[in-house]
């Protein structure tokens, strides 16, 4: 080929290595002819010479070395022992019938020897399902050697093909001429796997089935399905029937670049949970830019997944040396999808693609969607565990947040009016929305997501009336904080509501502070939304409230001590009319030096982040203030074991020695205490 160096390299890349679904192997067909004879249950039809020369043996034609397979006796039909000159025979023997049904994997497996003289002879692996037949592989133009013991194992998928009435068969035509031999041994079916296989494809109609697309998206050239013609490739077919496939290699180096796509019909990703792909390929590649990438397009949001890139050989360098590719596509599962395989030539003049047996397994079910929602108890000791790794969405949007994926539904029935509980311990940035109704329109009745930033799980406490069935969903918000999917434990309980929050959770409640008084305690647990949020600090929640008239334009100092991570934010105005006049979203201290005298103004204290909660102080001060210990002399003292000590340093200046570690000292306050 100009242009090219032609040489082999067998490089693997984008192999998924995959346990097979399910369940235990079982044999279904086991064929070794170690009994020198062939089985009674076996069908034999020779047509044309009734001496041609078969047996189950070992050879005994002097051209041969007198080795086996395996070194023991196997089928062999012998057309150079037939004799030059003979009549032409077709023999075709058929194993017992065996049931394929009820599994996901067929697995088929012989070893084949074929010596090839001019390319007129031939030996089919065959299986035939009820009246069908259809051919596994093609030995015509390569020998595997020169002798018995010089073979091949052949490996195939018969799930294509699985009914209850299956059987092998062992097809050989001498095509009206003098050639060699053919041998085969070990013949072993095994069934396994317990899911569905809900799109099978062998392509051997040679026509595309009904719902495949393909679609050139650069280039002239799509790709083909049948028979190669082309001598580089060796073969011109990957197991003797049609196949896809897109030979750069014999459009030419004048032939536009390439990018074709082919694309599977489309399919319910929830018909399982576990989604499992395999495909025959061959991929030979000639420079690193050819590319192959398999994934998953999402029919409604029209997102493409890619899944699987390969970027090098995959079997090869002859067409029928491939490789099965097994594929995870569990987690990028749409409710209408397609599997899309995009080739691209590299804008090069490339080598070969070839793709056949084309099948896709789905094994277990969740609960992701409405119709599939899990009964559920009400029961307090009772907690549910499952996960949304793997979970499609269905449904709504959530209220009470946006961009949900992987929902998890559950129904059950209020046997009494009240207030229920649904508490979730999650991994995950969870969302709880309880819905009514049915699945064809569920109506949102209520939303939870007061752990927004996905710290601790929901709590959710919404009501029922005695009777009614109801569902409940949960979900995983994107586009914020924390994973989107992962592991919970739900449980529902009956309960008497939600509990109170505290009393100045809202502005027309502020607890009332008094300027250079005591420091006043409380805390936000279970606190509202603040409304208005501060300037600073969109991310905080549960707010309470303050309030404070000072008397002098003297500048203040606001301070508090919380056990959590807080903001502090001070308005004028009136409750319905708030004004933000200074904040901190660090909390601790807020200087306000603008201060009219006998102006109310309001402090809002809220937790720093969705459900930072806890307790707090809260004071203000002038800053003319000395603190009672700003000295040494009047250090305020620490019993051992003892309440805490409230102080602040408002208003001091440094007082003692200096440190050696930090020159810029200031605003010192001092405490005592007494060793035992």
């Amino acid at each position: 080929m100009p242009g090219k160096l032609v040489y082999n390299i067998v490089l693997l890349s984008g192999l998924f290595l995959l346990p097979v679904f399910g369940n235990a192997q079982e044999v279904l067909l086991d064929v070794d002819f170690n009994d020198c004879e062939l089985p009674a249950d076996w069908a034999v039809d020779l047509q044309g010479n009734p001496d041609a020369a078969w047996y189950v043996g070992t050879p005994v034609n002097g051209n041969s070395d007198g080795s086996s397979i395996d070194g023991s006796c196997m089928l062999i039909i012998d057309d150079d022992a037939t004799g030059e000159d003979t009549d032409p025979f077709d023999l075709t023997l058929w194993s017992p019938a065996f049931d394929g049904s009820g599994f996901t994997n067929l697995a088929l497996q012989l070893d084949v020897h074929f010596r090839n003289y001019n390319g007129s002879d031939s030996l089919e692996i065959l299986v035939r399902s009820g009246e069908a037949v259809e051919r596994i592989q093609l030995f015509r133009d390569q020998s595997t050697g020169l002798q018995f013991s010089e073979f091949t194992t052949v490996t195939a998928d018969l799930a294509f093909y699985a009914t209850d009435q299956m059987q092998i068969g062992i097809h050989y035509a001498d095509g009206g001429d003098w050639n060699w031999w053919a041998g085969v041994d070990n013949i072993l079916v095994t069934g396994s796997g317990d899911g569905d296989n809900i799109l099978l494809a062998d392509f051997n109609d040679c026509t595309l089935p009904t719902g495949w697309l393909t679609e050139v998206v650069t280039g002239e050239n799509d790709w083909q399905l049948g028979f190669l013609d082309n001598e580089n490739t060796g073969v011109t077919s990957m197991n003797g029937s049609c196949f896809l496939y897109f030979d750069d290699d014999g459009l030419g180096e004048e032939a536009a670049f390439s990018t074709v796509r082919l694309a599977t019909p489309e399919i319910d990703g929830s018909a399982g949970s576990e989604m499992i792909l395999n495909v025959d390929l061959t991929f030979r590649t000639f420079q690193e830019n050819e590319s192959l990438v398999i994934g998953v397009y999402d029919v409604e949001t029209e997102r493409f997944s890619p899944v699987a890139t390969y970027l090098s050989d995959v079997g090869g360098p002859e067409m029928d040396n491939y490789e099965t590719q097994s594929i995870d596509l569990s987690a990028f599962r749409a409710q209408r999808m397609r599997i899309v395989f995009q080739y691209d030539d590299g804008d090069s003049w490339g080598w070969w693609i070839g793709m056949d047996n084309i099948k896709l397994t789905v094994r277990g079910e969740l609960n992701e969607l409405c119709t599939k929602a899990q009964p559920l108890e009400i029961a307090t000791d009772t907690c549910v565990q499952a996960s949304t790794t793997l979970a499609l969405f269905d449904g709504p949007q959530p209220l009470c947040s946006a961009a949900n994926v992987g929902s998890l539904w559950y129904t059950f029935n209020a046997t009494q009016s009240g207030w229920v509980t649904a508490t979730t311990q999650a991994d995950f940035n969870d969302v709880i929305t309880v819905l009514a109704g049915d699945c064809t329109d569920p109506q949102p009745v209520s939303c939870a997501n007061r752990d927004e930033h996905g710290f601790t799980g929901e709590t959710h406490y919404f009501q029922v009336t005695a009777g009614n069935d109801y569902y409940l969903r949960v979900s995983g918000q994107t586009s914020s904080f924390g994973r989107a999917r992962g592991n919970l434990c739900l449980n529902l309980a009956y309960s008497t509501g939600p509990p109170a929050g505290p009393t100045n959770e809202a502005c027309s409640a502020a607890l009332a502070l008094t300027v250079d008084e005591a420091c006043v305690a409380g805390n936000n647990y279970w606190a509202q939304f603040p409304d208005p949020l501060p300037s600073r600090a969109a991310l905080v929640r549960a707010g309470v409230w303050y309030q404070f008239t000072p008397s002098t334009t003297t500048p203040l100092i606001i301070r508090t001590t919380a056990d959590f991570a807080h903001a502090l934010t001070l308005f004028d105005g009136s409750c319905d009319n708030l004004i933000e006049v200074a904040t901190n979203e660090y909390g601790d201290e807020l200087l306000f030096s603008e201060v009219s005298a006998g102006t109310t103004y309001y402090l809002q204290v809220t937790g720093a982040f969705a459900t930072v909660e806890g307790n707090l102080r809260a004071s203000v001060t002038t800053t003319e203030t000395t603190p009672e210990n700003a000295t040494c002399p009047t250090a305020l003292n620490l019993p051992l074991n003892g309440e805490c000590v409230f102080a602040t340093n408002a208003g001091a200046s440094f007082n003692g020695p200096a440190i050696s570690c930090d020159p810029y000292l200031d605003a010192s306050i001092w405490f005592q205490t007494t060793a035992p």
